[in-house]
Formats: structure tokens, C-alpha cells, sequence
């Protein structure tokens, strides 16, 4: 790089001193563009902001691109580099996914194929069912006076207090107060909540909800303060440590005091007409989809879909599944319910196998494995898991390791015998 800057600088003096040695003559031409601007404006779009692709990027791209409140935020060079780069990220990248190919792979194909249809079925939607979701004012006025509760406001109260530890404490700290100490400097002094006493003693609104900042809920006491008058001192009121249950006393103000009331329709309009269009967007929905699902003569074949041996899984699927599992109870009931379902399936003496195989290694429960390998010696005597079988019937209760490894057939769940697949031999890890 610095070599670079050192060739340029060097071919820069060059030229002045060309320029140097040139005599000067007065000229009467209009002041020159700077270079480039004059050729790459004559795009009809105005000054060219930069070129990608080959292409020119105007003034007029820019200001289609771009709100009016990002184009004022750019007041700066840099600031203006920066919004071309954000910008150009996003168009440079596709470029670059539209010529490598990526689009021809299946299953980005697929992507794009179902971002495709979820935009159009948006768009439909937003078209056909929207519309008619829309609630008047008289909808709306109807539903503010069906209820009021919803927008009423609860009566309040700014409340301070300053707590002690005891009720003669509490009726000392009355007595101060009566003579007229400051509330907000005493509770600074004396108060024991440390976490309103900084602030001296606020506590903020409290409503007959009865939520306490730092009291929790006490509705009894919430009760209490909204029937003061603005300004009024309570007397001594009582309420229990959140830990430990002790007794704790206090003396409140209210700061200021506020009315129940109603928020006025205007106020809430917006509000009720979004809870209302919600509302009725899935009528006008449901509604919509019956109407298509007539038009389209959608007809579900009851008689096929209520044969629920149609949808049971393959007997391929419930070996893999119960290979997948790791709880070997639930692994035993899905090879019982592969055997049960599909008793002549060429995955039948893989699960037999492999019931008795987990009853032995993973629950060490030999009787039930013992009866499981036998069952699969009598009902499958031909069967590559025989040997072992056999092997295991000899050998799980001498502690000896089972097997290297699972055979072949039982981790990939293919039938014995399947073309490129070795038969399981018997195990040979415990010679």
C-alpha cells in the first residue's frame, strides 16, 4: 500500500510540474465538472451516487430508496458511504446467489417456492378479508358503553410513609409530623425501609388493587388510604414483615389523590377498534375459507380418513424411532408395538431381539431378557440373530460386555440379509 501511495504521489508531481512548464493563458471556459460526474449524469437520473454491475446509481435511486428521514440523517461524507454500503449489502448478495446457482439446488428451490406462496396468501388475504373486517364508530361507541369497567380508571393515591419498628415509635413520629417537621426529611432520618427512605419515604400510586412497592399486596391498607383526604396524615397502621412475619408500623401522607373516572371514548378509540378488528378478521376468515372450501368442491373422504390402519407407522419407522430413544421403557413398548402390528415384517426378529437386548444391558433384568431371546430362538429359528441370542443366554449374567458394537442391522434398522449388509454375527467382544 505504501509503495502504492509513493507511485501516485510521484506521477502527481510529474504532472504539476508539467502544468509548471507550460505558459498560462487566460481561458475563457466555463469552470470544468469534476471528472466522471458530466458522463455518468446524462442517465436522466440526476448526479450518480456510485456504480454497481455496471450500472449507475443516482440521485433519483436514492431518493426512491430511501425515506426522507434517513436521506437527513446522512449529512455527513461518511455518513453517506455508510448508507450506500447498507444499501448495496443486500442487492450484492442476491446478485451474487442469482449467478452462483444456489437457486437450482432442490431444496433452496423449495424455500423460495414456500416463501412464495405464504406472500401471495398474504396478500390474498390482505385483498379479500381485511376489507371486511373493518368496525365503524357506532361498533365501536357500542362496545365502550358495554363496558365501561374496561376503561375506568380506579381511584389513587400518592402515598409517603415512614416506618418503625414499634407503635409508640409510630405515635412519636405523629406527633413530630402534627407539629409540622418534613415528611421527606424525617422518613430520610428514621425510616427503616431502606428502599424508599432515600427517596423520603415514596411510595408511589396506590390503587385498590393494593399493590405496594415495597409492602406487597395489602388491600386492607390501600383501603385505608384512599379514604384520607389529600394531604392527611393516617394514624398508625400495622402490617408484617414479608420475612419473618414481625410486626411493622407506619405513618402515611397522601401527596395527591385522584378520582375514579372514565377514559373518554375518544381516548381509546384506536384501542377498541384494533380489539374489535381482531376480533372479527377470524369471522370474516373462517367465514371466507367455507366459502372457498365450497367453491373449490373440497370434499374430505370420511371413510378413508376414519381407517386408521392407513396411518400407522411403517414398521421401518417404529424400529428407527425406538433406536432414536433413549428411555428403554419406552424403547421395549415401541419393538412391542412393532411385533404386535407387524408380527411377519422382516424387522419382526430385530425387535425380539433387542427387547431382550435392553432388558439385559440397560435394565439388568435377565429373567425378562432369558424369555425374550428364547421366544426369538423358537419363533424365528432361522433367524442371522440366533447365535446371538445364544450368545447372550450364555454369557449376560457372567457380567461379560455383550458386544464391540450393536450389529450393523440393528443400528441401521434394515432387515437381515438386506443386500450390503453383513448378517450380525454373535458377539465377540466377550472373547
Amino acid at each position: 500500500m505504501r509503495k502504492i501511495v509513493l507511485i501516485l504521489l510521484a506521477l502527481t508531481l510529474v504532472a504539476a510540474a508539467a502544468v509548471g512548464a507550460a505558459p498560462i493563458r487566460k481561458s475563457n471556459r466555463l469552470k470544468p465538472v469534476r471528472p466522471g460526474v458530466k458522463a455518468l449524469s446524462d442517465t436522466g437520473g440526476g448526479p450518480v451516487l456510485a456504480t454497481a454491475d455496471g450500472k449507475p446509481y443516482t440521485m433519483k435511486d436514492w431518493n426512491r430508496d430511501l425515506p426522507i428521514e434517513s436521506r437527513q440523517a446522512a449529512r455527513t461524507t461518511q455518513d453517506r458511504v455508510r448508507t450506500l454500503d447498507q444499501l448495496f449489502e443486500p442487492k450484492i448478495l442476491l446478485w451474487a446467489a442469482e449467478r452462483s446457482g444456489v437457486g437450482e439446488d432442490s431444496l433452496t428451490a423449495v424455500r423460495l417456492e414456500n416463501a412464495r406462496k405464504q406472500i401471495l396468501i398474504s396478500a390474498y388475504l390482505e385483498k379479500t378479508v381485511r376489507p371486511l373486517s373493518r368496525v365503524d364508530s357506532s361498533a365501536i361507541a357500542r362496545w365502550y358503553g358495554d363496558h365501561p369497567d374496561d376503561y375506568r380508571i380506579k381511584a389513587s393515591v400518592t402515598a409517603r410513609h415512614i416506618q418503625v419498628a414499634t407503635r409508640p415509635e409510630a405515635d412519636k413520629v405523629r406527633a413530630r409530623l402534627a407539629k409540622g417537621e418534613d415528611f421527606a426529611a424525617l422518613a430520610g432520618q428514621i425510616s427503616t425501609d431502606t428502599l424508599t427512605r432515600l427517596e423520603g419515604g415514596l411510595l408511589g400510586s396506590v390503587t385498590s388493587d393494593g399493590f405496594f412497592r415495597t409492602l406487597g399486596h395489602e388491600p386492607e391498607l390501600a383501603d385505608s388510604l384512599l379514604a384520607l383526604k389529600e394531604g392527611e396524615l393516617s394514624r398508625p397502621l400495622m402490617t408484617h414483615a414479608a420475612s419473618g412475619g414481625r410486626e411493622l408500623w407506619h405513618i402515611f401522607r397522601i401527596d395527591q389523590k385522584e378520582q375514579a373516572r372514565m377514559q373518554p371514548l375518544d381516548a381509546v378509540r384506536d384501542n377498541i377498534r384494533q380489539r374489535l378488528e381482531r376480533e372479527k378478521v377470524g369471522q370474516v376468515y373462517r367465514a371466507h375459507l367455507e366459502e372457498l372450501k365450497t367453491r373449490f368442491h373440497f370434499q374430505p373422504r370420511m371413510a378413508v380418513l376414519g381407517d386408521s390402519t392407513l396411518f400407522l407407522p411403517s414398521p421401518e419407522d417404529l424400529f428407527r424411532q425406538a433406536q432414536a430413544t433413549s428411555d428403554p421403557g419406552v424403547r421395549i413398548h415401541l419393538y412391542e408395538d412393532l411385533l404386535h402390528i407387524y408380527p411377519n415384517s422382516p424387522f419382526a426378529e430385530q425387535a425380539q431381539f433387542m427387547i431382550g437386548f435392553v432388558y439385559s444391558e440397560e435394565m439388568s433384568d435377565y429373567d425378562h431378557a432369558e424369555a425374550q431371546f428364547k421366544k426369538l430362538i423358537e419363533s424365528h429359528p432361522t433367524s442371522e440373530l440366533v447365535k446371538s441370542a445364544q450368545w447372550m443366554l450364555e454369557n449376560m449374567r457372567k457380567g461379560t460386555p455383550a458386544f464391540e458394537g450393536m450389529p450393523d442391522s440393528l443400528k441401521a434398522g434394515t432387515p437381515p440379509g438386506s443386500e450390503g449388509q453383513k448378517a450380525p454375527a454373535a458377539g465377540t467382544g466377550g472373547k
